[in-house]
């Protein structure tokens, strides 16, 4: 009868041996990741099983690592993350809009939940939007741009590239006075196209041709202020 348990239970036992083996390596593995080393850039891990969608945010897991004292990791953290773009949707490397469940420092950067993360998939040189972000605050001190630093991605622990992480720019981050008539933001609008060919600018809503943020273009439409200013051009 001994033997017959013993027959039983043993399999039962090394399967659970193997599991707890495999179980506190992959903690131990997962918690020296957070280790903090000053000579590398930070990094964001994602963790979902399919790949996160354009149009709408989705649920994703995130952990941050970062390389200073000063600021805390993110062990694990649920958020919702959307890929973003229009032409480089068809890209392997995709940009991303992350929001986080809490403000944090990412970076070194200024407290936020809101971010971009800009892959430069066909900018190799990865300098490009920085320079002239930061040429475009030396013309003119009151000139708003995201602030931007360099970390490093991964999804499910695979590598995934060098990206550019940017402070969304938002009404928030601009200062947007909502209750202003005049007040709106546009997302690279077509102001040098040719008017008599319509170019709709944003992918994801039909005729959006100046890819209106703010307002709410089925609340008040203010196409006719980007028009002026082409016009004037």
């Amino acid at each position: 009868m001994t033997n017959k348990l013993f027959e039983y239970k043993f399999p039962i036992i090394t399967i659970s041996l193997v599991f707890v083996l495999i179980t506190s390596t992959l903690c131990i593995s997962f918690f020296k990741m957070f280790h903090v080393d000053s000579t590398k850039i930070p990094q964001i891990y994602f963790y979902r099983w399919r790949s996160i969608p354009f149009y709408k945010k989705a649920t994703t897991f995130m952990s941050y690592v970062s390389n200073s004292n000063d600021i805390d990791h993110i062990y694990f953290q649920k958020i919702r993350a959307k890929a973003r773009g229009g032409g480089t949707a068809d890209f392997a490397k995709h940009n991303f809009t992350i929001e986080l469940a809490n403000k944090h420092q990412l970076a070194g950067l200024t407290k936020d939940d809101d971010w971009i993360l800009d892959a430069s998939f066909l900018e190799k040189s990865f300098i490009r939007n920085k320079i002239s972000f930061d040429l475009f605050k030396l013309f003119n001190s009151s000139h708003k741009v995201p602030e931007c630093r360099y970390l490093e991605v991964y999804k499910n622990f695979q590598y995934h590239g060098l990206y550019i992480l940017l402070e969304r720019m938002d009404k928030k981050r601009l200062e947007i006075n909502k209750n202003d008539n005049t007040a709106c933001i546009f997302k690279e609008p077509a102001v040098f196209v040719d008017p008599k060919i319509e170019v709709n600018s944003n992918p994801y809503e039909e005729n959006d041709f100046y890819h209106q943020k703010f307002p709410d273009k089925l609340i008040k439409n203010k196409s006719k202020e980007i028009q002026k200013i082409r016009e004037f051009i």
